[in-house]
């Protein structure tokens, strides 16, 4: 039985509350987003949007019927205050196209789609890395990927006035991975992989937040997105970054 859908005035049709205020437009089409409209209002701008229920999981737990139902919202009624919430839907939208087995980061998204996230100083293939480490590991958390995304948008649009630096970091540039520095491996390798991700200049080959990262991370009792905003705030200065790290890793939690 399908889940009852969320109407426009962020109640579900059973009457309970949902999680979020959407309206929806519905369509057929397949896992690639190409799609014949045969409900809602004509609007040329949309934005794929899965459908959440109070008293339901999202429809995107349930993969069969995403190469059948797809649901939009007109792009333009998106905007800075809600770009948290939109965000989510390109999320949940990567997690259930990986989920059906598109390994191609390049087609997870609509012109639309990809609009918005450059606005914020993102990329698909960003989001498809959080999807796809998601699906296979079960980490990073949407909530964790959700505050990375909002240091990069900060740093996107208060450092770089929201224009992209057009520059991307080639792989080989990076700290190998046994590189070490003030005792730490792997220190040196996340330390240009933060700023490279604060830039906007990460090749498609890494990701910001890997399972490498995860582990030094943990280890040192550092959230992934305190990390970013140290070496932010530290700039050029790895003394700053080093001894945060010491200070977190031998303190008691």
């Amino acid at each position: 039985m399908l889940p009852s859908l969320v109407g426009r005035d962020g109640r579900s049709s059973s009457g309970s509350d949902s999680m979020f205020n959407i309206g929806v437009t519905l369509h057929l089409g397949d896992a690639k987003g190409q799609n014949t409209r045969i409900g809602g209002k004509d609007t040329k701008s949309v934005l794929f949007v899965p459908i959440y229920c109070a008293d339901q999981p999202p429809i995107s737990s349930i993969p069969f019927l995403w190469d059948r139902l797809w649901f939009t919202i007109n792009i333009m009624n998106v905007s800075h205050y809600d770009w948290a919430d939109t965000f989510r839907v390109c999320y949940e939208k990567a997690v259930s196209l990986y989920r059906l087995g598109n390994r191609q980061a390049a087609s997870f998204f609509r012109a639309e789609e990809i609009h918005f996230l450059t606005s914020i100083g993102h990329t698909p293939q960003e989001v498809y890395d959080f999807a796809e480490d998601w699906v296979c590991n079960e980490a990073p958390s949407f909530s964790t990927a959700l505050l990375i995304a909002a240091v990069r948008r900060d740093f996107f649009m208060v450092v770089q006035h929201g224009k992209p630096s057009g520059r991307v970091i080639p792989e080989s540039a990076f700290p190998a991975r046994d590189a070490e520095l003030a005792g730490f491996r792997w220190l040196p390798r996340i330390i240009a992989k933060a700023r490279a991700k604060l830039h906007g200049e990460l090749p498609a080959e890494l990701m910001y937040g890997c399972g490498g990262d995860r582990a030094f991370l943990r280890s040192a009792h550092i959230h992934l997105a305190d990390f970013l905003r140290v070496v932010w705030s530290a700039r050029d200065d790895e003394r700053k970054i080093c001894a945060y790290v010491k200070q977190c890793r031998d303190a008691e939690l």
